[in-house]
């Protein structure tokens, strides 16, 4: 990939991220995993709103998924950031196409809930449901649940 054609999102351009992509011509395939939890990208239960195009998110010890961060951290030796950006649904519901991958049997029942369960902002991953061009590719163990 040229090296012009590679944009990080960072706190100091995320306002206008959607804005440069849009620009751009939009984006032609966005690659997601899942979360056992139900998260996508920096999308996590408690925190996304289905409204939110790129977005900055609070990362507090309150929530269940800050162990996850806290590793993330600790194995770069860094403190835990206050907050991290991310692209929000309504962002990737944009891109023309949408290739999920789900891995392994502790991804067995967010696969299940991502295709069987209602569309919730407490299970964020539900909302890519509503794209019209989306493909799962997911192993034995993850599918495990699905009839």
């Amino acid at each position: 990939m040229q090296e012009d054609h590679i944009h990080e999102m960072t706190m100091e351009n995320y306002s206008i991220f959607n804005q440069q992509i849009e620009d751009a011509g939009g984006l032609d395939l966005m690659l997601l995993g899942l979360g056992s939890d139900g998260h996508f990208c920096g999308n996590m239960p408690l925190v996304t709103k289905f409204e939110s195009l790129s977005y900055e998110a609070e990362i507090t010890e309150e929530y269940p998924w800050y162990g996850v961060f806290a590793d993330i951290y600790k194995a770069y030796d860094q403190p835990v950031a206050r907050s991290s950006v991310t692209m929000g649904p309504l962002s990737v519901l944009k891109a023309k196409e949408v290739l999920l991958i789900v891995s392994g049997a502790s991804k067995a029942e967010a696969l299940d809930r991502l295709s069987n369960g209602p569309i919730t902002e407490e299970f964020p991953a539900s909302v890519l449901r509503l794209h019209s061009n989306i493909t799962v590719i997911a192993d034995e163990d993850a599918l495990q649940l699905i009839d």
